[in-house]
């Protein structure tokens, strides 16, 4: 965030970025700190002007995403063996959307210009979103499965992968633990933001869905923010 003190990173989307970001440094050292409050306003300041290019962004990349699950759901069947690796590619596939998504969210946190376009260029790092969102998924449940607790909190910490492979185009190990390190220093305040944004978001696509127009692309900033 803003208040950040450290200096701008050298990562090519923030090169151009407006005022200071966090270093890796300094987050992995629990040198930052924020309240659920600021964050949810700044994602909401950001919504401004930001909502068709937000929408426009999950679409493209909902559709694209839909027809390669389609596709592998015809080729497989209802089978066993085929609902695995239809699991397997949707996890997979949440990682490519995630990364789109992400870019654009973090270049407009950042205060750069920002473009449906700029959730393609970070493509080049699909194969370590790929890999992140099937570690991440395999994690998560291996957590719940361990009583509930461990699950939300891996799927909490590894909140920053993705960002970290798209801003920082690290490996997809190296990702990983730097954002459980990293987010573990203030879990909480992270769980509690994006707990507070999805319930928002939820109870707003209740009111006929309308809401969802500002409220769905509010939600993927509250990432960019973090």
């Amino acid at each position: 965030m803003a208040v950040n003190p450290y200096a701008a990173p050298s990562a090519d989307v923030n090169a151009e970025a407006v005022g200071d970001a966090g270093s890796v440094e300094g987050a992995l050292a629990g040198n930052y700190d924020f309240t659920v409050e600021e964050v949810l306003k700044e994602a909401w300041r950001l919504n401004d002007g930001f909502k068709l290019t937000g929408w426009l962004t999950v679409i493209i990349l909902g559709i694209a995403t839909g027809i390669v699950s389609g596709l592998l759901a015809a080729l497989v069947g209802k089978s066993m063996p085929g609902l695995i690796v239809r699991q397997i590619v949707a996890a997979a596939m949440g990682g490519i959307f995630s990364l789109g998504i992400t870019t654009v969210t973090i270049r407009r946190a950042a205060g750069l210009p920002t473009s449906v376009g700029d959730a393609f260029s970070r493509f080049d790092q699909w194969l370590p979103a790929v890999i992140a969102g099937l570690l991440i998924n395999l994690f998560g449940a291996i957590g719940f499965f361990l009583l509930i607790i461990p699950g939300i909190y891996l799927f909490v910490a590894y909140g920053m992968a993705v960002p970290l492979i798209s801003d920082r185009k690290m490996g997809t190990w190296d990702a990983m633990e730097t954002s459980r390190k990293a987010v573990s220093k203030k879990w909480f305040k992270v769980f509690l933001t994006l707990a507070a944004a999805g319930t928002l978001t939820v109870l707003s696509g209740l009111l006929l869905l309308i809401p969802l127009i500002w409220t769905l692309p509010w939600l993927c900033l509250v990432t960019g923010v973090i």
